[in-house]
């Protein structure tokens, strides 16, 4: 026992360890491990959704393989076909991927919320007093075992616009052009594998759902300019912007 200044006594008391597995709850603990999984995996999912935990077919964890795949193929087999680092070329070379990815992606988002705006439409039609939350859960198990979970529809208009028209033509961009001015160089082979890297951890939130951020503060899935559905791109747009520029500069 010892004492203060003023001669008051203190009793020392020691606290016995916890485990950090204690700070979760003991049935929360799968989501917990489903959501760092999916943060860390940049958004691969094995559940159809969090409230009736059903377990997702063998098909889909290989499409969702195939999507993760999709954006960095494409950018490894152009660069097979325009072999060169000189940043003209890089530069048209970047144009022509994201043509190609802007283009297609477009399409399969525009099926996707086409389909969802459909059934909204015909949910309202038939259920007049039917919560709008009732209408969306049940939209979702008509359609999640396929398409709408391999490619949700967005939440509104503005999302569904900047994602096709802004987010994925500028990442696209990026990420080819500093592909194809590292491809080639020696000294910098470690850093042409970290960007397709990154690609492969972030183009998956282009196509698919979007990548989750598991964070210590509160915070929800709806889509807004703070959310977190698409900071990393953004975050890979600012960074690959710099890139480009000096690139350009010193070409000059």
């Amino acid at each position: 026992m010892d004492s203060d200044d003023d001669g008051r006594a203190q009793r020392n008391v020691e606290y016995p360890e916890r485990s950090p597995l204690e700070l979760i709850d003991e049935e929360k603990r799968p989501f917990a491990t489903r959501r760092t999984l999916s943060t860390c995996c940049g958004g691969f999912r094995v559940k159809y959704d969090e409230a009736n935990e059903k377990t997702i077919s063998v098909g889909l964890i290989i499409l969702q393989l195939a999507i993760y795949a999709a954006i960095p193929a494409t950018v490894l087999v152009t660069l097979i076909l325009v072999p060169a680092t000189e940043a003209q070329t890089a530069l048209n070379y970047g144009i022509k991927v994201v043509a190609g990815i802007t283009i297609v992606n477009t399409i399969l988002q525009t099926i996707s919320y086409s389909i969802s705006r459909w059934q909204i439409h015909k949910g309202r039609s038939s259920k007049d007093d039917a919560d709008m939350d009732q209408i969306l859960d049940e939209i979702s198990e008509e359609t999640d075992p396929f398409y709408s979970f391999l490619i949700p529809s967005r939440s509104g208009l503005l999302e569904y616009m900047l994602l096709c028209f802004v987010i994925t033509p500028a990442f696209t961009f990026v990420i080819a052009y500093q592909a194809h001015i590292l491809d080639g160089r020696e000294d910098e082979s470690m850093l042409f594998w970290l960007n397709m890297a990154q690609i492969v951890l972030t183009s998956y939130g282009l196509i698919s759902h979007a990548i989750p951020e598991s964070t210590p503060y509160s915070t929800d899935d709806s889509f807004n300019f703070y959310s977190h559905h698409y900071q990393r791109h953004v975050w890979i747009i600012a960074l690959g912007g710099v890139f480009v520029l000096l690139s350009e500069r010193n070409e000059d």
